[in-house]
């Protein structure tokens, strides 16, 4: 686990870019709200990984933070599998990546 030691280096951490807020959006197909709430931040995502076709929750951005650049996971495509399999077993995200 490399702990934020390397914020801003990207000669370590080169596709950080590709895990960023405005990259997972793009993969949102349907937004989805918490009961009463009219807001609706939460959502369903949608990509073709090399893992197959994956679907899943929107993954939040301590997901992003803990699985990503703290574990130095730069593949969207593996979060969103590792989000989706959290989800299925009932596991926090954020802290099966600790």
């Amino acid at each position: 686990m490399k702990n934020w030691t390397l914020y801003g280096d990207e000669v370590q951490f080169p596709k950080h870019a590709e895990i960023n807020g405005d990259n997972v959006i793009k993969y949102q197909y349907k937004k989805h709200a918490c009961t009463g709430c009219p807001l609706g931040c939460k959502g369903w995502m949608r990509l073709d990984t090399k893992y197959g076709l994956v679907e899943t929750s929107k993954i939040e951005y301590e997901t992003l933070s803990m699985m990503g650049p703290n574990c130095m996971i730069d593949d969207l495509g593996a979060l969103m599998k590792a989000n989706e399999l959290c989800n299925r077993l009932g596991w926090t995200p954020s802290a099966a990546a600790r």
